[in-house]
C-alpha cells in the first residue's frame, strides 16, 4: 500500500476525473486523502477518501457564483480571463497554496503527491520537500511546443510557412503572458529555497510526471517530447451523485433526442441554453438540458424541453442523437466514448481549444456561445442527418475507451510512489 495526497481546487470540470483517480488508487489499496476546498468536502468523501480543508489558500463553503474567488466570466477578452486564473489560481496564491501542502506533508508523510496542473503551489511544495510529484492536467496540454498549435486561440494544426509562422506568434504570445507572472513565481521559490527558473513553463521541468487526461492522436501529439509528459486517457467517471433518470417521452417517440449541457462551474452560459432549446423546437427534436450552476427553472420549457441541474449523461447519451455543450473535456470525452457527435459552444478557459480537437477529427461542428437559434438549428440540423460526424464521433471515442478500460494514471502513480517508498527503505 503507498500513501498519496491529492491536492486540487474547486474548479469544475477538474473535480470528477481527480476523485475518479483518487476512487481507482483506494480501490487497489492505496491510502488517499485530499486537500481541497471545504465546498468539495461531500464529494471527496462520497469516493471514500479522506478529506482535509484548505486553510491558507484561497478556499470557499459552498459553490455559489458570489463565492468565486476567480470570477473568470466577468473578463472582457480571453487574455484577461488567463490573467484571471494565472493571477488567482496558477501562480499568485503559490506561496498559500504550499504552505498547506506543506503543512499536511509535515503531519502525515506521503510516497507521492498529487496536483491538480493549475495550482503550481502544490508543485513547489513537493519540489521543496522531496516528494515525488504528478501533476494532473485535465485540459489539453496547454503549454506551446513546435510544431502543435498555440494554446489558448481554440485554433486547429495549419501547415505551410503560413502555419509555421501563426505558431511561432501565438506561443510567443502565450508564453509572454505566462511570463507576466515569473516575478511571482520566482519569489514563491525563493521564500522556499529553491532556485529561480528562466519561465514559467520551466516548472514542469521539476516534476516527475505530468500525466494528459486525453488522448494523444486527438490531443494533436503523435509523439511525446518531453518524457516526463504522458498522455494517459481519460477518466470517464460520472459525479458522485446523478440519479437515475425516468424520460418522460414515450419510449417508441420518434424525434432526434439532443443532450444540451454547460459546465457545473458558474460561466453565465443562459444565453447558449435558450438558444439551443429554441433551435431544438424549431427542427422538431427534443432536449433535454442539464444547467449546472444555472437554475433550470429560468429555462423555457415546454413538452420538447426537460432540463435539470444534473442527469447522469451516460444514460442520456445512449439515447442520444447529438450533444450541444460549451465544450468542458469531460463532456467532450464522454460523449465521443459514445460515438454521440457534437455541436461545441466554448464559452471560455481551455474550451475552445477542445472544440478544435472536436472539429480536427470531424466529430463536430463549432458556433459560437451566442448563435442564434437558426445557426444552431441549421448546424445541429447537420450532425443529425450526415453520418460522418456520428462514424467520427465513433472512432475517436472508441480510442478514448479503450485508454479509459487500461488507466495508465494507476501506474503511472504507482509508480512513481514505489519509487519513493523503496528509496526510503533502502539503507543510508
Amino acid at each position: 500500500m503507498s500513501r498519496f495526497l491529492l491536492l486540487l481546487w474547486d474548479g469544475g470540470g477538474n473535480v470528477p476525473p481527480q476523485l475518479g483517480i483518487a476512487r481507482r488508487l483506494m480501490n487497489r489499496g492505496h491510502d488517499v486523502r485530499v486537500l481541497t476546498e471545504p465546498s468539495l468536502e461531500r464529494e471527496v468523501t462520497a469516493v471514500g477518501a479522506r478529506f482535509v480543508g484548505l486553510t491558507a489558500a484561497p478556499h470557499r463553503s459552498d459553490r455559489s457564483p458570489e463565492s468565486d474567488f476567480v470570477r473568470d466570466w466577468e473578463a472582457r477578452t480571453p487574455i484577461g480571463e488567463f490573467a484571471r486564473t494565472r493571477d488567482r489560481v496558477m501562480i499568485g496564491p503559490a506561496t498559500r497554496y504550499a504552505a498547506d501542502v506543506l503543512a499536511e506533508l509535515r503531519r502525515e508523510p506521503v510516497d507521492a503527491l498529487v496536483v491538480d496542473w493549475l495550482l503550481f503551489g502544490g508543485a513547489l511544495a513537493g519540489e521543496a520537500a522531496g516528494v515525488p510529484t504528478a501533476l494532473i492536467c485535465h485540459n489539453p496540454w496547454m503549454v506551446p511546443e513546435p510544431g502543435r498549435p498555440p494554446p489558448g486561440l481554440g485554433v486547429r494544426p495549419a501547415a505551410g510557412a503560413a502555419g509555421r509562422l501563426r505558431d511561432a506568434v501565438g506561443n510567443r504570445l502565450f508564453t509572454a503572458s505566462f511570463d507576466r507572472a515569473l516575478p511571482t513565481l520566482n519569489a514563491a521559490r525563493r521564500e522556499l529555497g529553491l532556485v529561480k527558473l528562466g519561465s514559467v513553463s520551466k516548472l514542469f521541468d521539476t516534476v516527475e510526471r505530468v500525466l494528459v487526461l486525453t488522448e494523444r492522436e486527438f490531443d494533436f501529439i503523435p509523439t511525446s517530447r518531453a518524457p516526463n509528459i504522458v498522455h494517459v486517457g481519460p477518466v470517464l467517471d460520472e459525479p458522485h451523485d446523478v440519479q437515475p433518470w425516468s424520460p418522460p417521452w414515450p419510449a417508441n417517440d420518434p424525434r432526434p433526442l439532443v443532450l444540451v449541457t454547460t459546465s457545473s462551474y458558474f460561466q453565465d452560459p443562459r444565453a447558449m441554453l435558450e438558444n439551443a432549446c429554441a433551435a431544438v423546437r424549431g427542427i422538431r427534436a427534443r432536449a433535454v438540458v442539464t444547467t449546472g450552476a444555472i437554475d433550470p427553472a429560468t429555462v423555457t420549457k415546454d413538452e420538447a424541453v426537460f432540463a435539470a441541474r444534473s442527469l447522469p449523461h451516460d444514460q442520456i447519451m445512449k439515447q442520444a442523437d447529438a450533444v450541444i455543450t460549451h465544450c468542458g473535456l469531460g463532456t467532450v470525452h464522454r460523449a465521443l466514448s459514445f460515438g454521440v457527435p457534437l455541436l461545441c459552444q466554448p464559452i471560455g478557459r481551455d474550451q475552445p481549444d477542445v472544440a478544435a480537437r472536436v472539429v480536427a477529427a470531424g466529430a463536430g461542428l463549432r458556433l459560437g456561445p451566442k448563435a442564434p437559434p437558426r445557426r444552431v438549428a441549421s448546424a445541429l440540423n447537420r450532425l443529425l442527418t450526415d453520418r460522418t460526424y456520428r462514424d467520427n464521433a465513433a472512432r475517436v471515442g472508441a480510442r478514448l475507451h479503450a485508454d479509459a478500460e487500461q488507466p495508465a494514471f494507476v501506474t503511472e502513480l504507482e509508480s512513481l510512489a514505489a519509487g519513493r517508498a523503496s528509496s526510503a527503505a533502502s539503507p543510508h
